[in-house]
């Protein structure tokens, strides 16, 4: 499996549509495309692919450092990237309410019964 592969498989299986993807990741889906498909896709991109999906890429590439792969410790540069990672925040956000709610849901329910 190579590199490209490797990413298609970790977006697939993350909580984002393909089209969030692209959109924080401020590429096309023709982009997007010609880097699954890319065998020798830098670890430069992979990294910021992690950054958006929020996945931690470097136990498929030991080359990219945890913390860098994982926390984006930079300034946002542009007003672009600030909102790809509000984005990102926002998106984890409502990912952990809503396991949260369904948590208690069912606490509830089980305190009910």
């Amino acid at each position: 499996m190579h590199r490209g592969e490797i990413l298609e498989r970790v977006v697939k299986q993350s909580s984002l549509s393909i089209k969030k993807v692209i959109a924080r990741m401020n590429i096309s889906r023709t982009t997007y495309y010609n880097h699954i498909n890319n065998k020798d896709l830098s670890i430069d991109i992979i990294a910021k692919y992690g950054r958006v999906i929020g996945y931690n890429f470097s136990s498929e590439f030991p080359e990219i450092k945890r913390t860098e792969a994982f926390i984006n410790t930079k300034e946002p540069k542009t007003f672009e990237e600030a909102m790809i990672e509000r984005n990102t925040w926002r998106e984890k956000y409502y990912d952990v309410l809503e396991k949260y709610n369904t948590c208690m849901e069912r606490l509830n329910g089980f305190n009910k019964g």
